[in-house]
């Protein structure tokens, strides 16, 4: 999760995104139809998700990443293999997350 991030340095770790690039990414959509409770159908058309190309920085390291832009989003997270690239301390923050489908996650890192 970048939102914590408490190294001595704030300037420590930086991100430069490169340009928004849409970037197709297949969301299978089941659709319940109201008519007919146990009818249901599946729309198959592709979803575009937008995403951009950045780099992420810390002291003399830098990794390209691809971002998903989410605007409803109301805190960021990255992925485990960029936490140890970076050489990135992980910092407590009890948070409650809540997935696609409203299904709560009961364990986060």
């Amino acid at each position: 999760m970048l939102h914590g991030f408490s190294g001595k340095n704030p300037q420590a770790m930086s991100v430069r995104v490169e340009g928004i690039e849409p970037r197709p990414f297949i969301v299978k959509r089941g659709q319940q139809s109201d008519t007919q409770p146990s009818t249901s159908s599946v729309d198959r058309s592709p979803a575009l998700l937008p995403t951009a190309l950045a780099h992420i920085a810390s002291r003399n390291q830098s990794v390209p990443i691809r971002l998903l832009i989410d605007t409803g989003s109301e805190v960021s997270f990255i992925t485990e293999h960029i936490i140890k690239s970076l050489n990135i301390q992980r910092r407590l923050s009890p948070i409650q997350i809540i997935g696609i489908g409203g299904q709560q996650v009961t364990h986060s890192k």
